[in-house]
């Protein structure tokens, strides 16, 4: 594994891989599922290189590091530039203290601004237990060199049908999205599973019951931003700590601070349909079906 020297005009992934795995029963990002001991987090890495990105930043939680550390010797080597930056309680925007009780990460919006120091051009954010695709990362990274420069953002966007599991209910962003691909809204969707009479339900934290049909479009967090966009994440961060910092199992997520941003007209979000495959691991019932399909992709570095 290396640091990264590349310019302030080439676009990094940002993997987040500093989750619990609480579900999962262990380091899911981790976990060697796929072919030769590689993890998910493998596949992104190198599905992203070869989409142009160049290079990576890993956020992960500080008593993981050593671990992941080693995993991408193991894997990576000397593939593929990659940085490691830690998700901790106490950073925090103007030096705030962590209230009391805290022990859960901040979330995912949080530990995309984690990474601010490694950052210093656009980036693509993903996360570490999902498998995306090539075309999703083809088509955001040719938005940072084209649309991206008029400073619009992009989110890859999946037909909720194709991204449930059958093993349990699901997190996703739910999203509203105008004729000419535009994100009018997201909502962040919580326990989203099949019920009855092939019904999908889902839970939201304003309205509660969400009846769905899955047609919708889901993001599962795979986003290009563009430059600068850490000023508007810290600023979510404070509205969230002013709003919720109190609360100890709160998370700033990134469909809220982004929802609040479409609202008050301080970003515009290109979203891209994607049609290749999606799959990921939530829960440890995930795991032989992620083994074969990775299994039949082969090794993600097979040929660099």
């Amino acid at each position: 594994m290396t640091t990264t020297s590349s310019g302030a005009s080439s676009a990094r992934l940002v993997v987040l891989a500093a989750g619990l795995g609480t579900r999962y029963g262990s380091l899911k990002q981790l976990d060697p599922v796929g072919p030769g001991g590689t993890a998910l987090l493998d596949f992104a890495l190198a599905d992203a290189r070869r989409a142009g990105l160049r290079g990576g930043v890993l956020v992960v939680r500080e008593e993981i590091r050593r671990v992941v550390e080693d995993h991408l010797a193991r894997t990576v080597g000397s593939r593929f530039d990659v940085q490691l930056v830690s998700q901790r309680l106490d950073d925090l925007p103007g030096r705030r203290p962590v209230p009391a009780g805290r022990s859960k990460p901040w979330g995912t919006a949080h530990a995309v601004w984690a990474a601010r120091h490694a950052l210093t051009g656009p980036f693509v954010v993903a996360n570490a237990d999902d498998y995306y695709g090539k075309g999703a990362y083809r088509a955001l990274h040719s938005h940072l060199s084209g649309a991206g420069a008029f400073g619009a953002w992009a989110l890859a966007g999946y037909r909720l049908d194709d991204v449930l599991s059958v093993h349990g209910p699901v997190n996703r962003g739910i999203c509203r999205v105008d004729d000419d691909g535009w994100l009018e809204d997201i909502v962040e969707v919580r326990e989203i599973q099949r019920a009855r009479r092939g019904l999908i339900e889902g839970r939201t934290r304003e309205e509660g019951l969400l009846r769905l049909d899955g047609s919708e479009t889901a993001s599962t967090n795979l986003w290009a931003f563009t430059a600068g966009a850490m000023a508007f994440f810290e600023a979510g961060l404070n509205r969230f700590l002013d709003e919720r910092g109190g609360d100890r199992d709160a998370e700033c997520l990134l469909p809220d601070v982004i929802r609040v941003g479409l609202g008050d007209e301080k970003c515009r979000v290109r979203v891209y349909p994607v049609e290749d495959e999606y799959f990921g691991v939530t829960r440890s019932e995930d795991r032989p079906e992620v083994a074969e399909r990775l299994a039949r992709l082969g090794h993600p570095w097979e040929g660099d």
